[in-house]
C-alpha cells in the first residue's frame, strides 16, 4: 500500500508534516549505510476506483478533499463568494455545508481563492480576496471556528496562493511578481520566472513567526509564479514551482527542494513541453520517495492573450496530467487523466486511495484511484 508522508492539499496528522500512516516507515531507494544497492522499485500502478463525481447539489470552484481522521473525509468549495466546508460522502457527493469564510473576513472583498489543509487537529484554511486581502482562519474537527488572522502581504496580489503544514505550525506562500513593489524579491531575470512566494509562517495558535522569501531571489533558477503548491518532508518542503500562472505562455513545471527553513537546495524540471503551458501542480509523497503530481496542461494556442483592465476573464481551463517522478526525481510516467475543461487540480491519499479534483466547465467534481507501488 501506498502511504501519505506529505501532500500538498492536505497534509499529515496532528503533528503536522507526517501522517500516521507512516510515523516509522523507511524509504527505500536510499542507501542504508550498509553499502548494498538500493532494492529496485516497482511501478506504481493506479486502478479506477471512481469516474469523475460531481458535487450534490453543484458547487463552481475551488474543491479539496481533506483527510482529518474522521468516518468521512471533510471537502471545501468556494461558492457564493463563500468558502463552504463540510463532511463529503465521497461514493455520491453529496457534501454537508457550512460557511466558514466570507466577505466580511476580507474587508468586504470579492472573494478570489482558497487553499485548505488538516494540521495540529486543526482545519486551516488561507483565503484570498479580490486585490491584495488575505486571512487565515483555523477551525477544530465540527469546523467551527477558533480563530483567524489577517496577513498584510505588502501590496501585493494574494490570489493562486498555497498553504502547508509545518512541524509546528503552518505556512502559507504569497506571490511575490519581483521587482520594483515585489515583496523583497529580486527583479525578474530575462524571459519568464521572475519572482517567486513569500512564506509566512505560524505557529499552532496562529501566531506569526516570521517570513522567508524563495524564487529568484535566491537565483534565477529559483523563479517561479502563483499557482505553485508545496510538499512536507522529513528534511524540508518540495514546492511545486508554476514557471508562470499565464496560460497563453509557455512555461514549465519545476520542483524545488528546500531544507526546513525554505532555502533552496536545487530545482528540477518535471514538465517542459514547446508551446505548452504546465502549471497549478498539486502531488503527494509516497512512503518509498515517490512522488505521484497533478498538473493542468494547456496548449498556448489555444488562448489568447488577456484583454485591457476590466475585460472578462478568459476560460485558461486544459488538459489533466498525472506524472510519478521517482526517487532520482527523474519523471518515470505520464498520463493524461483528461483532454480539456479541467482546472486547480488537487491531490490526496486516504489510505491507499488516491482522491483527484479539480473544476471546469462542469463544476467541482473528484475521480478516485486506488493506487499500489
Amino acid at each position: 500500500m501506498a502511504a501519505l508522508i506529505g501532500a500538498a492539499c492536505s497534509s499529515g496528522d496532528g503533528d503536522g508534516a507526517r501522517s500516521s500512516s507512516d510515523s516509522s516507515a523507511a524509504k527505500q531507494g536510499a542507501d542504508s549505510g550498509g553499502g548494498e544497492a538500493p532494492t529496485p522499485l516497482g511501478p506504481v500502478t493506479f486502478t479506477d476506483e471512481q469516474e469523475a463525481t460531481s458535487l450534490t447539489p453543484p458547487a463552481p470552484l475551488w474543491l479539496f478533499v481533506i483527510d482529518d481522521g474522521g468516518e468521512q473525509p471533510v471537502a471545501s468549495i468556494e461558492d457564493g463568494n463563500q468558502v463552504i466546508a463540510g463532511r463529503l460522502d465521497l461514493d455520491t457527493g453529496e457534501m454537508d455545508r457550512k460557511v466558514v469564510v466570507d466577505s466580511s473576513d476580507l474587508g468586504g472583498k470579492r472573494l478570489a481563492d482558497h487553499w485548505h489543509v488538516f494540521a495540529h487537529d486543526r482545519h486551516w484554511i488561507v483565503a484570498a480576496g479580490e486585490g491584495t486581502a488575505s486571512v487565515l482562519v483555523w477551525l477544530d474537527r465540527d469546523l467551527d471556528r477558533v480563530g483567524s488572522v489577517e496577513i498584510d502581504h505588502g501590496g501585493d496580489p494574494t490570489n493562486d496562493m498555497f498553504l502547508v503544514a509545518e512541524p509546528d505550525g503552518v505556512a502559507v506562500g504569497l506571490f511575490t511578481p519581483g521587482g520594483e513593489g515585489g515583496g523583497g524579491s529580486a527583479p525578474p531575470p530575462p524571459g519568464r520566472g521572475g519572482g517567486g512566494n513569500r512564506i509566512y509562517r505560524f505557529d499552532t495558535e496562529g501566531r506569526p513567526r516570521g517570513t522567508v522569501d524563495i524564487g529568484s531571489t535566491n537565483g534565477a533558477e529559483f523563479g517561479h509564479s502563483n499557482g505553485s503548491s508545496a510538499i512536507p518532508t522529513d528534511d524540508g518542503f518540495l514546492v511545486l514551482a508554476s514557471e508562470t500562472l499565464a496560460a497563453h505562455e509557455e512555461g514549465t513545471l519545476k520542483l524545488i527542494e528546500t531544507d526546513p527553513d525554505w532555502t533552496p537546495r536545487r530545482v528540477i524540471i518535471l514538465a517542459e513541453d514547446a508551446g505548452v503551458n504546465y502549471a497549478m501542480g498539486s502531488g503527494v509523497l509516497l512512503e518509498d520517495g515517490r512522488l505521484v503530481v497533478n498538473a493542468r496542461r494547456v496548449e498556448t494556442a489555444s488562448v489568447p492573450p488577456p484583454g485591457p483592465p476590466g475585460s472578462p476573464l478568459q476560460d485558461d481551463s486544459g488538459g489533466l496530467v498525472r506524472l510519478v517522478v521517482d526517487t532520482d526525481r527523474s519523471v518515470v510516467a505520464e498520463e493524461v487523466l483528461a483532454v480539456d475543461g479541467v482546472n486547480r487540480p488537487h491531490t490526496v491519499l486516504l489510505g491507499d486511495l488516491l482522491i483527484t479534483s479539480w473544476d471546469g466547465g462542469g463544476g467541482a467534481q473528484y475521480r478516485i484511484d486506488r493506487i499500489s507501488a
